[in-house]
């Protein structure tokens, strides 16, 4: 079985964040990017763990940088 693996730009974000609990509801492993809210990516990643068991990591990446 293969997994699914979602690269979520923009996570700690509204539209962000909403995509993150709908493919968590789903079974994906999440990858959460941020840039400098490491507050709000927090929360958002302790929530989808303990509300569906989702495995997540966190990236912070400044992209108007690279």
């Amino acid at each position: 079985m293969k997994e699914k693996i979602a690269f979520i730009t923009g996570a700690s974000g509204e539209i962000g964040s909403a995509l993150a609990e709908k493919l968590a509801n789903l079974g994906y492993f999440l990858i959460l990017h941020y840039n400098t809210n490491v507050k709000q990516i927090t929360i958002l990643k302790e929530q989808l763990e303990e509300k569906y068991h989702a495995q997540c990591i966190t990236f912070q990446a400044d992209f108007a940088t690279v």
